[in-house]
């Protein structure tokens, strides 16, 4: 969490892993080591079931440089 975050977005280091929170969205990373994201829609998929990195890129790429 090195850059400016937006306004009422959330970055920590949870047990071990990594986790940004912006709106309603949410990227988790397992380690701090690890390249794989999982980018979550909270808003539409409230148990975060659905990993939505792969159809979208744009998103999860903004937030990872976070």
């Amino acid at each position: 969490c090195d850059a400016a975050l937006p306004r009422g977005a959330f970055c920590g280091q949870p047990e071990g892993n990594r986790a940004v929170c912006v709106g309603h969205w949410k990227l988790v990373s397992e380690s701090d080591h690890a390249s794989q994201w999982e980018l979550r829609n909270l808003k539409r998929d409230r148990i975060e079931s659905k990993c939505l990195a792969g159809s979208q890129l744009a998103e999860g790429q903004q937030m990872s440089a976070v």
